[in-house]
Protein backbone atom coordinates (compact mmCIF):
# COMPACT_ATOMS: atom_id res chain seq x y z
CA UNK A 1 0.00 0.00 0.00
CA UNK A 2 2.76 2.43 0.91
CA UNK A 3 4.64 1.62 -2.31
CA UNK A 4 1.57 2.41 -4.42
CA UNK A 5 1.19 5.75 -2.63
CA UNK A 6 4.84 6.64 -3.26
CA UNK A 7 4.47 5.77 -6.95
CA UNK A 8 1.37 7.97 -7.21
CA UNK A 9 3.16 10.92 -5.63
CA UNK A 10 6.20 10.53 -7.89
CA UNK A 11 3.90 10.39 -10.94
CA UNK A 12 2.04 13.45 -9.69
CA UNK A 13 5.32 15.34 -9.28
CA UNK A 14 6.36 14.40 -12.82
CA UNK A 15 3.03 15.61 -14.22
CA UNK A 16 3.28 18.89 -12.30
CA UNK A 17 6.86 19.40 -13.55
CA UNK A 18 5.82 18.81 -17.15
CA UNK A 19 2.90 21.20 -16.77
CA UNK A 20 5.05 23.90 -15.14
CA UNK A 21 7.82 23.71 -17.72
CA UNK A 22 5.27 23.60 -20.57
CA UNK A 23 3.43 26.71 -19.43
CA UNK A 24 6.63 28.62 -18.80
CA UNK A 25 7.93 27.53 -22.20
CA UNK A 26 4.66 28.71 -23.73
CA UNK A 27 5.33 32.19 -22.33
CA UNK A 28 8.72 32.17 -24.07
CA UNK A 29 7.07 31.04 -27.32
CA UNK A 30 4.50 33.84 -27.09
CA UNK A 31 7.33 36.31 -26.63
CA UNK A 32 9.11 34.88 -29.66
CA UNK A 33 5.84 35.22 -31.56
CA UNK A 34 5.88 38.94 -30.78
CA UNK A 35 9.52 39.25 -31.83
CA UNK A 36 9.08 37.37 -35.09
CA UNK A 37 5.88 39.22 -35.95
CA UNK A 38 3.37 36.39 -35.75
CA UNK A 39 1.57 38.26 -32.96
CA UNK A 40 1.25 41.97 -33.68
CA UNK A 41 -0.64 44.05 -31.08
CA UNK A 42 -0.66 47.18 -33.26
CA UNK A 43 0.20 46.72 -36.90
CA UNK A 44 2.91 49.16 -37.93
CA UNK A 45 4.27 49.76 -34.42
CA UNK A 46 7.43 47.67 -34.54
CA UNK A 47 9.04 49.21 -31.45
CA UNK A 48 6.10 48.13 -29.27
CA UNK A 49 6.18 44.63 -30.75
CA UNK A 50 9.93 44.23 -30.20
CA UNK A 51 9.87 45.60 -26.67
CA UNK A 52 6.86 43.49 -25.65
CA UNK A 53 8.37 40.40 -27.21
CA UNK A 54 11.71 40.93 -25.49
CA UNK A 55 10.13 41.53 -22.10
CA UNK A 56 7.89 38.47 -22.43
CA UNK A 57 10.79 36.23 -23.50
CA UNK A 58 12.93 37.46 -20.59
CA UNK A 59 10.02 36.96 -18.19
CA UNK A 60 9.50 33.39 -19.42
CA UNK A 61 13.19 32.56 -19.09
CA UNK A 62 13.20 34.11 -15.61
CA UNK A 63 10.20 31.99 -14.60
CA UNK A 64 11.88 28.80 -15.88
CA UNK A 65 15.09 29.56 -13.98
CA UNK A 66 13.23 30.45 -10.77
CA UNK A 67 11.09 27.29 -10.95
CA UNK A 68 14.17 25.15 -11.54
CA UNK A 69 15.99 26.73 -8.57
CA UNK A 70 12.97 26.38 -6.29
CA UNK A 71 12.51 22.75 -7.29
CA UNK A 72 16.19 22.01 -6.70
CA UNK A 73 16.00 23.67 -3.27
CA UNK A 74 12.85 21.70 -2.41
CA UNK A 75 14.42 18.42 -3.56
CA UNK A 76 17.59 19.10 -1.55
CA UNK A 77 15.48 19.88 1.52
CA UNK A 78 13.64 16.58 1.12
CA UNK A 79 16.91 14.67 0.87
CA UNK A 80 18.23 16.32 4.05
CA UNK A 81 15.11 15.26 5.97
CA UNK A 82 15.55 11.65 4.82
CA UNK A 83 19.05 11.50 6.35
Amino acid sequence: MLGECANFFSLEIIVVDILNYSLRGLVVLIGLGFLIGVIDPRPGDDMLRYSMGGVIVLFGVYRIIMYRNAKRKYDDLGEEEDN
